[in-house]
């Protein structure tokens, strides 16, 4: 429900209680001081204001920058902005410069967190990492060339947990006398990384290599005989032993 003007209102002074309406509030709230929007001025010459002289509250937006005019006072001599205001309070006039509401005005940093552009707009970006300073890294791929070699596109790239694993496995074979890697020679080829798969190839002519052996003669390439074979197959070099003729 909204006061009427007629409504009374307990105002209580030195003791005693009183009676007042709220129109009569409502008048002295209204004359007291407030900020009043009188336009704008060039504070870098002499005022030309309205009213003259001032009330308290009275505030100008300056449109030139530079020194501050000696018939400001309170301000004068101080270094104005476009935009800066200025607040007669009652004695003086008071600089309330841009500046001090603008947020941040400046950005520092320390490596290796870089800085460019301006105060106002700052780009902030981070070096790249060296073997003798901090900076950003790329991580290695989690791929391996096979014989434990990392795959990787730069030579700066760091390892993954992937890749440290694999290296605290190699590490603890190692100290424990057991197998790091498997190679493949002479008719065998090896596979993997941690899990190593040791296989053998198909002999051919003149390659090592897997072959089948067989109790019969057959032309095979990959067929091997055996003594058995041999025996059975081929003409005895004591022919003696064959079997006469009739």
């Amino acid at each position: 429900m909204a006061l009427l003007n007629s409504d009374l209102i307990l105002v209580g002074r030195g003791g005693g209680s009183f009676r007042t309406t709220a129109e009569s509030l409502k008048t002295y709230i209204e004359s007291g001081d407030g900020l009043v929007y009188r336009g704008s001025a060039d504070l870098t010459v002499a005022p030309v204001i309205n009213p003259n002289p001032p009330v308290v509250g009275d505030l100008y937006i300056n449109t030139t920058a530079g020194t501050v005019d000696a018939g400001w006072s309170g301000a004068a001599g101080q270094t104005a902005d476009v935009g800066d205001r200025i607040l007669w309070n009652g004695s003086a006039w008071a600089l309330i410069t841009s500046s001090s509401d603008v947020g941040v005005t400046d950005v520092s940093v320390v490596a290796p967190i870089t800085e460019s552009g301006t105060a106002a707009q700052p780009v902030i970006g981070i070096s790249n990492a060296t073997d003798s300073a901090k900076g950003a890294v790329q991580l290695a791929k989690s791929a391996y060339a096979g014989d434990g070699t990392l795959t990787t596109d730069n030579p700066e790239d760091v390892l993954i947990v992937a890749q440290f694993d694999e290296l605290a496995s190699r590490i603890t074979a190692a100290s424990g006398g057991g197998v790091q890697t498997v190679g493949g020679d002479n008719g065998l080829t090896a596979s993997g990384t941690s899990s190593v798969t040791v296989s053998g190839i198909d002999a051919a002519v003149g390659t090592k290599g897997v072959v089948v052996l067989s109790n019969t003669v057959a032309n095979v390439a990959t067929t091997a005989a055996t003594p058995k074979a041999i025996n059975d197959y081929s003409v005895p070099l004591d022919l003696s032993s064959l079997t006469e003729l009739t």
